[in-house]
């Protein structure tokens, strides 16, 4: 599915688990808008590409010293600019720029696509606006790691790759995934945590319960019913249970 907001794999309910002889590996641009914003002059005035150029170096620094707090303020800064030359009455706003920064990233995990999908020892799974998830005969891991290296080389972009062990899916949006070291990604409907931090409720968030327990049946699994049964066991607490939403003012 290729849209002006990105490229997207159309899967529904699927589960992919590591398997016998093969790597289930994820490949992330790092930055992927950013890196196109800079490399092919999305943006409109010379003095602010430079200084969202400083921006993106330095959440670099910050990235590889650990901070998390201040890659994450950076990572914002960096985003909000590339969605603010897209709107029609920012000062910022450069259509051509935007337009060139859309294309140009979904032509680059287009082309991912395109050249991996050539060889039976690779299978593609999913996706993603800056992302894809293949499964890779291990013998044909170099040819592989020569591709994505090709890639980066063509496009002036990096990759970082990780080991998964399990996503399962609801959609290409809507994920739970866990890696090779036991770190657990949680996006739509499986999100109640935000870099190991449950999220509190009145944060857009509630009926934990849900992401919870799906977590516990497909990561760890739990049985729904016995984990519903032994609640206190599982450190579960009567918000878990709770609904935040808006209602109507002659409610």
């Amino acid at each position: 599915n290729i849209k002006k907001g990105g490229i997207h794999t159309i899967l529904e309910n699927k589960i992919y688990s590591k398997k016998e002889g093969y790597l289930y590996l994820s490949d992330d641009v790092g930055s992927l808008y950013p890196n196109v914003m800079i490399e092919y002059d999305c943006i409109r005035f010379p003095e602010v590409k430079e200084k969202f150029r400083e921006k993106k170096e330095q959440r670099l620094i910050v990235k590889a010293q650990g901070d998390k707090q201040q890659d994450a303020a950076l990572k914002l800064q960096l985003n909000i600019l590339s969605g603010l030359i897209d709107m029609e009455f920012s000062p910022f706003h450069f259509n051509e720029g935007a337009f060139r920064m859309r294309m140009i990233g979904q032509l680059i995990m287009l082309k991912c696509l395109d050249e991996v999908s050539q060889y039976e020892e690779f299978e593609v799974l999913a996706l993603n606006t800056d992302s894809i998830d293949s499964y890779i005969k291990e013998s044909h891991l170099d040819l592989y790691n020569r591709i994505i290296k090709m890639i980066e080389a063509q496009y002036k972009v990096k990759f970082e790759q990780e080991l998964i062990d399990k996503t399962v899916y609801k959609n290409i949006n809507s994920y739970i995934q866990v890696n090779r070291e036991g770190k657990i990604k949680r996006k739509g409907l499986f999100k109640y945590k935000l870099d190991d931090k449950e999220i509190t409720l009145g944060e857009s968030v509630s009926e934990l319960i849900i992401p919870k327990l799906l977590e516990l049946k497909f990561i760890y699994d739990k049985d729904p019913w016995e984990v519903l049964n032994n609640l206190d066991k599982y450190d579960f607490h009567i918000y878990d249970f709770c609904l935040s939403g808006k209602v109507s003012k002659d409610y």
